[in-house]
């Protein structure tokens, strides 16, 4: 049903096109992209309403997504796989924020940004095989991240410092899940190596 609605799509968008040299291929993959992530952040949102945490939720989608984007990670070769493990932790994040004790929050934001650092000084950026990066591009997209990161980093300890536990454990998760995607990815590389 979906991919029948998608190629009607497609065929709507490739009628009415002003460039001839649009490849099908790439409108159906932008679309299939848009879709997921569209979704998953549908999802992320619903289930930080029924906690009752949507700022929280959206911090969390925010401080994993700025590093992320130029870190790299591990991609689900399944859409569907990629939907329950989004989320799922977006669940483990909301649980861990609620339910953390509050005398824990320092030592746990100290603990996750100090092993979340040295993943992404280890490893960031990551290629993918859809998105090689050329020397430059890989010192940009390096500098990004630990841009971000620094700016993250500093956040978590303002938000203490004013005592908004909630607001600094997300954006302390969002970085963890950064450093666990990039450990996630070198473990499925290595693996796919050795299969070879």
């Amino acid at each position: 049903m979906l991919n029948k609605n998608i190629d009607q799509l497609v065929n709507i968008l490739m009628e009415n096109k002003k460039e001839q040299d649009i490849d099908r291929e790439i409108v159906i993959f932008g679309l299939y992209l848009a879709m997921e992530i569209g979704l998953n952040i549908a999802t992320a949102m619903i289930l930080g309403k029924l906690f009752g945490m949507m700022i929280e939720t959206v911090i969390f989608l925010f401080s994993f997504s700025a590093i992320r984007s130029y870190a790299g990670g591990y991609h689900c070769k399944n859409v569907r796989h990629c939907y329950f493990f989004s989320s799922g932790f977006v669940v483990i994040a909301l649980l861990i924020i609620r339910y953390i004790p509050s005398n824990c929050i320092i030592h746990s934001n100290t603990i996750i940004i100090i092993i979340s650092t040295v993943v992404l000084l280890k490893f960031a950026p990551l290629e993918s095989p859809n998105k090689p990066l050329d020397e430059t591009e890989w010192y940009i997209y390096r500098k990004r991240a630990l841009i971000n990161l620094a700016i993250e980093c500093l956040l978590v300890f303002i938000m203490i410092k004013i005592q908004l536990y909630n607001i600094s454990i997300a954006i302390s998760l969002g970085i963890a899940l950064s450093g666990l995607s990039l450990i996630l990815d070198v473990f499925h590389n290595i693996r796919v190596s050795s299969c070879e």
